[in-house]
């Protein structure tokens, strides 16, 4: 479907859940429910735990299904059964924009269920904004000025493919030619990541009179989780500082506890609870003069640190996406070897053990008690750090 403004897209996603009829027996269904397919990384957790919220505020039923590669799909992802008469949507968090979903996905028993891409990473496959995929939606940043243009190429492929099917295309003998469709196909170019999709999933919430600051910090961290995996430049990464100020700002002038504020962050700061700020401040400024020698060109940047509350800790967003890293991609046997402490789930076994991670690092993001996870998991990175430098932390590490 030809994509609609950002807003819309998500608007609707509310709007086919609540209060719909089934087909066959006219009953109103209470129970609409959603299906989250949630790549396995720290910016499409966030998304996913912004959509949580929002969904129990709407008392909409959700699942969700971590993924990392297209193997961990199965039949019945694709092709729901017809007796899932309550489910409403399928939301694919930071991967399949680039599938071809009508092919992907057997809806055919399930006509009343949409389709929700939200994926940070660019440019999309043209496939999807076809106006005969009208159960297909790519949501997008709205200030994206790559998007038109998309759909003006989808518009455009998608009049040559209906043309080229009602033609009968013959050489000089009468004979049919089999036209090459490998010959239409434009180069792709090098797939890029745009806009954080925990920020554009918080844009909602607060466009819908839903933010709240816990909703920030996760559009926080996932935005800045971008920017320390180098899936993001520095000046991408900027773009958002004065939008995240502005919230930040509005939602922390009259909180006493949880509040955010604005801070410099060093590059690969850890949490020292116990450093002056004065020191604190010495050191970035030393940093910032001494680091270009040792190519360090860029040791500062803009950021922002939350509060927990009285006698708890205060966490900046990079230490709190360096701890969820250490969650997602560390063997839990490292904390027992190092002697930390960490509650992690073990309800996975075999080729599902990394589900064990996965949700370890999703209890981190929880508001209320997420910070005794996070604490744990940046102690462990600090243990970790000097042999990730040295290359000897590949014992210790997942790879998926």
């Amino acid at each position: 479907m030809v994509s609609q403004p950002f807003l819309e897209q998500f608007k609707h996603i509310f709007e086919t859940l609540l209060f719909q009829t089934d087909e066959d027996s006219g009953v109103v269904l209470f129970d609409c429910s959603v299906r989250l397919y949630c790549y396995a990384d720290i910016d499409s957790m966030c998304a996913a735990e912004i959509l949580k919220k929002l969904f129990f505020q709407e008392h909409v039923i959700w699942t969700l299904k971590p993924i990392r590669t297209y193997d961990d799909f199965d039949r019945r992802d694709f092709k729901p059964s017809p007796d899932t008469k309550s489910l409403r949507a399928i939301i694919l968090l930071n991967f399949g924009s680039n599938l071809e979903l009508a092919r992907e996905f057997d809806l055919t028993d399930n006509p009343h269920v949409n389709i929700y891409v939200i994926d940070s990473l660019h440019p999309v496959n043209l496939t999807n904004l076809y106006d005969r995929n009208s159960n297909i939606f790519i949501v997008y940043d709205e200030e994206s000025s790559e998007y038109p243009e998309y759909i003006t190429k989808a518009l455009k492929k998608e009049s040559e493919e209906e043309f080229q099917y009602n033609s009968v295309f013959t050489d000089d003998f009468g004979r049919p030619i089999t036209l090459d469709e490998a010959d239409n196909i434009e180069k792709e170019p090098k797939r890029r990541y745009g806009t954080s999709i925990a920020l554009m999933t918080y844009m909602l919430a607060s466009k819908l009179l839903l933010k709240d600051n816990n909703m920030l910090w996760l559009a926080i961290i996932g935005h800045t989780s971008l920017y320390i995996t180098k899936r993001l430049p520095l000046l991408d990464y900027k773009n958002h500082v004065d939008t995240l100020d502005a919230e930040v700002k509005e939602l922390n002038d009259l909180y006493i506890s949880n509040r955010l504020h604005r801070h410099k962050a060093k590059m690969s700061r850890e949490y020292f609870p116990a450093m002056d700020v004065e020191v604190a401040n010495r050191l970035a400024e030393m940093i910032n003069s001494e680091g270009p020698k040792y190519k360090f060109d860029i040791p500062l940047y803009d950021g922002w640190a939350k509060f927990y509350g009285y006698k708890l800790p205060t966490f900046s967003a990079s230490d709190a996406v360096y701890g969820l890293i250490t969650l997602l991609k560390t063997k839990p046997s490292a904390s027992v070897e190092f002697g930390v402490e960490i509650q992690w789930v073990n309800d996975f076994k075999g080729k599902f053990e990394w589900l064990n991670n996965f949700h370890t690092a999703l209890d981190a993001l929880d508001s209320k008690s997420g910070w005794i996870l996070l604490k744990a998991s940046i102690d462990l990175r600090k243990k970790l750090q000097p042999l990730i430098i040295n290359g000897g932390a590949r014992d210790y590490c997942l790879f998926f």
